[in-house]
């Protein structure tokens, strides 16, 4: 696996993301335990607004 460069500087300031990160990201459904997922309570879209004004 190839390594990335840290999102973090010398400083400990968040640099700002690139194409390249974003490339490499993955949904967390495909990279978390479903025992993690269970407890954060990820669910899909919803499937028609709840309020309508």
């Amino acid at each position: 696996m190839k390594s990335h460069p840290s999102l973090i500087d010398e400083q400990g300031e968040v640099r700002e993301l690139t194409e390249k990160d974003f490339a490499v990201m993955q949904p967390a459904k495909e990279v978390l335990p479903t025992s993690l997922l269970k407890t954060l309570r990820i669910r899909g879209r919803q499937k028609a607004p709840t309020k309508t004004n």
